[in-house]
């Protein structure tokens, strides 16, 4: 008996969770709700609003890691739900009524505005703190060689598909890149040639330059 009561608590406690995240999806207004906040903000002593949920807002400016972390003072249950520019639930956790102090927890995220929802008791406190760590990718420095007066066309994939690619040279007395990776040799010497992302991420190649 004791144990059919207790799955019975647990089948009720996540029949709650599922109701309270689709509940929060369908808020027409969430977004009008929601703080503006940065990516990298520390909140002190914030107390749950009078509907039980307070709204976050944050723009992502690149692929990477938002870091939130959440700490409580007593014991009261806390769900951390994140949501994109369309309303859809891509984040849930919670943690239990006995659970208090620190709780860390780390969301893979795209560029994009993101409204984060926290859900408690009315009138519990919580301290939040948010930081986002842009992917980069690995410095993969490859040599290539061009005689003067030649070209070469070079291209780069950064993990992130057809995006826009933006080429720069770091000595253009010696070669020359075109908006397209189309490299010209000048003089002899080298140069490294830097493709970067519309996000951030970069890859470099070397170029030698010979007469």
């Amino acid at each position: 008996m004791k144990i059919s009561k207790r799955i019975m608590a647990v089948c009720i406690a996540a029949a709650m969770m599922m109701t309270m995240f689709t509940t929060n999806v369908k808020a027409a207004n969430m977004a009008d709700l929601a703080t503006s906040i940065s990516n990298f903000e520390v909140l002190n002593d914030v107390t749950i609003k009078e509907n039980g949920t307070n709204y976050y807002s944050v723009d992502i400016t690149g692929k990477g890691t938002l870091t939130l972390t959440t700490t409580r003072n007593s014991g009261d249950y806390l769900s951390i739900n994140v949501y994109n520019e369309n309303g859809e639930g891509i984040y849930s956790n919670s943690n239990p009524n006995d659970y208090v102090g620190k709780d860390v927890q780390q969301i893979s995220l795209e560029k994009g505005t993101y409204i984060i929802s926290i859900y408690s008791s009315y009138g519990r406190s919580y301290n939040l703190t948010t930081s986002f760590k842009k992917t980069t990718a690995s410095e993969i420095i490859m040599t290539a060689k061009l005689k003067k007066g030649k070209t070469l066309q070079l291209g780069a994939e950064l993990t992130e598909g057809t995006s826009k690619i933006t080429w720069k040279s770091g000595k253009t007395s010696v070669a020359k890149v075109s908006y397209n990776g189309l490299v010209a040799g000048v003089k002899a010497g080298s140069a490294i040639i830097t493709a970067t992302s519309q996000s951030g991420l970069t890859t470099k190649i070397k170029v030698i330059v010979t007469e």
